[in-house]
């Protein structure tokens, strides 16, 4: 069991780990399995993978018990290897990690209980498996089990306890198995004088630490970017790449200037470099000011100022409408389709103007050529070399759905990459020849800024597809995630329809639901007065819940490249590979380190708007934050604004039948924000229908 590389995968890992847990328990608990009518569950095992396996290694797994409480046992099984002894044997860490490594940071605070694996040898994988002592579909205290095992209590105690286990076909022991222990008085339990002293004060401190971070991984297991680091990461043949975590290094990596974004986004994401392709050129020692991925947030700068945003929300009005026309009454539909392209019609205004929002065909062909992007964006790269063919057949061999998913989606990126050029070259030239007239668009902004004309209008489609990407990519996959959340939460969707019907009585004249004063072009003609401040300060309940849906799907990682001198990490920092970040080398900063932190926020794995967030700029990074902000905030602020206007007053949704069974689960990516794991389906009715047919029904009765 292998990867398309040939070293041992988790599937092999779990057979391994089987096996061990099966000895290891008939060794240590021999008469609760087979004397005392008793059996061992597994709740589950969780790895971290430190080194990889290759090939025909031999291994030694050590597996001992780190902590218990009164429901889990925690065993440790640490897979090791002994280097030849003509290679370097340095002592290794534990949390040592290569640079093609993945694993959970939470690891690391664990406090082992047990003896440190030999010096010398290597780490490959480390695996916790919680266990659950059972009779008759109770749960055993492990205190007790360990006790009657002989673990820490007298010979003679023992001696009494075996009388127990085989005098009277062992009924005593099983009963208090069963239930009698709890009616035991607690100063009379034998079983927790057991251990006491450091031992006692280890266990409880792993217990605690332990059971979280199962619970965390169990429950949520969605937003574990760092599982699928090791599956997802594009290699870096020649590159290192540092995975820090904790408040001090993400401080350091949002505000150190020498940490570059662009060019961390660049070449880590081989999205990227197919839209950019002069950026596989890079050279270390470059200047990443002179490449032509960056700088693109002059561009979003030109359009952001108020005088030009004040002309955006009358043309989105305008747009929006004319998309939700072509909507159906009624239905069913995948809001990761239609509410994303409803999101990102707005931005194409923006990015491209009237050259192609006049074109349905061009709006078709533009939104799937950006998913197609980014549904291949972090997928490893085709091999182009002899040596990387042999694992890519290993691949297709060992795991042939897996394999040819990657190749496809890799190929249609590379083919939707060409289509979108060939139409943005197009475009660029329409808009030179002056078919539509100049715009107040990004693509006009380029043009302006290139008075000489030294870009040709492949350099110019080049510069849009990036803008696109960058506008486009974050903002419209988390709108989708913004009504699914509000549909799971009936409270939060009231409050923002609440909200939103407010600000419509409030701002056009007559307004009433279901009226003929109500009407789409009444509404339009109205709200296209409007001021900019008026929609940037209207809407305080949605601005919650976009937070709170940026917290909770932007769990990802944040690299950076360091063009500077070397920069150490604090020594508390906790990392995945060395604390040292040279020059020329990546940092990947995982959010769910902030994110999904409970010293940061209470429960944070449920959708609450209402919680208390912290003052910290850089505990929330749903926006940016330290000297990488984004520039487009304001911006995708009032789009989102607009449409969430236009979309309720015209649409109620609700969660089709089918996705009522259980809460939405975001695939993991390493770039981007991912899908549901499992299809989430809303129902969508026209208000007006809505209404037409309860009054019907009230002038019925």
């Amino acid at each position: 069991m292998c990867d398309f590389n040939l070293f041992l995968n988790k599937a092999g890992y779990e057979t391994l780990n089987n096996i061990i847990l099966t000895k290891f328990q008939n060794e240590h608990f021999p008469y609760f399995q087979n004397d005392d009518g008793g059996w061992i569950g597994k709740g589950g095992t969780y790895y971290a993978f430190t080194n990889e396996t290759p090939v025909n290694s031999e291994l030694e797994i050590r597996t001992s018990i780190a902590g218990w409480n009164d429901k889990w046992m925690y065993l440790v099984s640490r897979f090791i290897s002994y280097p030849p002894l003509s290679e370097p044997s340095s002592p290794r860490s534990p949390y040592t990690h290569s640079k093609r490594s993945s694993g959970s940071f939470s690891f690391a605070s664990v406090p082992w209980v047990g003896v440190p694996i030999p010096e010398g040898s290597m780490l490959h994988c480390t695996a916790i498996t919680r266990i659950e002592f059972q009779t008759f579909r109770s749960s055993v205290p492990s205190n007790l089990v360990l006790a009657s095992s002989g673990y820490g209590i007298t010979h003679e105690l023992f001696e009494k306890i075996q009388n127990w286990r085989f005098n009277d076909n062992g009924k005593y022991i099983k009963e208090l198995y069963h239930n009698a222990w709890r009616s035991i008085p607690v100063n009379e339990r034998w079983w927790e004088k057991a251990f006491y002293g450091e031992i006692e004060l280890r266990r409880a401190e792993a217990a605690r630490t332990l059971n979280t971070l199962v619970y965390t991984i169990s429950t949520h297991n969605r937003y574990s970017t760092s599982d699928c680091l090791l599956e997802t990461l594009p290699k870096q043949a020649d590159k290192h790449v540092l995975v820090p975590f904790g408040s001090t290094a993400r401080k350091t990596i949002l505000t150190d200037r020498r940490f570059n974004s662009t060019m961390g986004y660049a070449l880590m994401t081989s999205a990227i470099k197919d839209i950019i392709p002069t950026l596989s050129n890079y050279k270390d020692g470059d200047d990443p000011n002179h490449l032509p991925a960056t700088p693109f947030a002059w561009l979003f700068r030109k359009v952001v100022r108020t005088d030009v945003m004040e002309k955006y929300p009358p043309m989105i009005l305008q747009d929006i409408l004319n998309e939700l026309h072509t909507w159906d009454d009624e239905g069913i539909s995948d809001p990761f389709d239609n509410l994303r392209r409803l999101l990102i019609i707005p931005i194409l205004r923006i990015v491209l103007g009237a050259e192609v929002l006049s074109h349905p065909s061009r709006i078709t062909q533009t939104i799937s050529g950006l998913m197609a992007i980014e549904e291949a964006n972090g997928l490893p790269d085709l091999p182009t070399k002899p040596v990387a063919i042999l694992p890519t057949i290993m691949l297709l061999i060992s795991n042939y759905s897996m394999g040819v998913s990657i190749i496809r989606k890799k190929i249609n990126r590379i083919v939707s990459g060409a289509r979108l050029y060939g139409l943005f070259v197009k475009v660029v030239k329409e808009r030179r020849d002056s078919i539509y007239g100049p715009q107040q668009d990004i693509l006009q902004t380029i043009l302006e800024e290139d008075r000489e004309g030294q870009l040709g209008n492949g350099a110019v489609a080049q510069r849009l597809i990036m803008a696109l990407f960058t506008a486009g990519g974050s903002s419209s996959s988390v709108y989708p995630w913004l009504f699914v959340f509000l549909c799971e939460h009936p409270k939060w969707k009231y409050e923002v329809e609440n909200e939103v019907r407010g600000f419509l009585k409030e701002h056009v004249p007559s307004f009433s639901e279901g009226s003929s004063s109500s009407s789409s072009q009444h509404i339009l003609s109205s709200l296209s007065t409007l001021d900019l401040s008026t929609w940037e300060n209207s809407f305080p309940v949605l601005e919650k819940c976009l937070r709170e849906t940026l917290r909770l799907v932007l769990i990802n990682a944040v690299p950076r490249m360091n063009f500077g001198e070397d920069i150490n990490l604090s020594p508390s920092t906790r990392t995945v590979g060395n604390a040292t970040v040279k020059k020329d080398e990546f940092v990947l900063y995982l959010t769910e380190d902030a994110h999904l932190n409970d010293k940061i926020y209470s429960d944070p794995f449920e959708f609450d708007p209402a919680r208390p967030y912290s003052n910290e700029p850089t505990d929330f990074l749903g926006w940016g934050a330290g000297l990488h902000t984004c520039t487009g905030q304001r911006l995708a602020k009032v789009i989102i604004r607009v449409v969430t206007v236009v979309l309720i007053n015209e649409f109620d949704f609700e969660l089709a039948d089918s996705s009522k069974k259980a809460r939405s689960e975001p695939e993991c990516r390493l770039f981007g924000i991912g899908t549901p794991k499992q299809p989430v389906l809303l129902k969508y009715r026209r208000r007006h229908c809505k209404d037409a047919e309860e009054t019907a029904e009230l002038k019925k009765h």
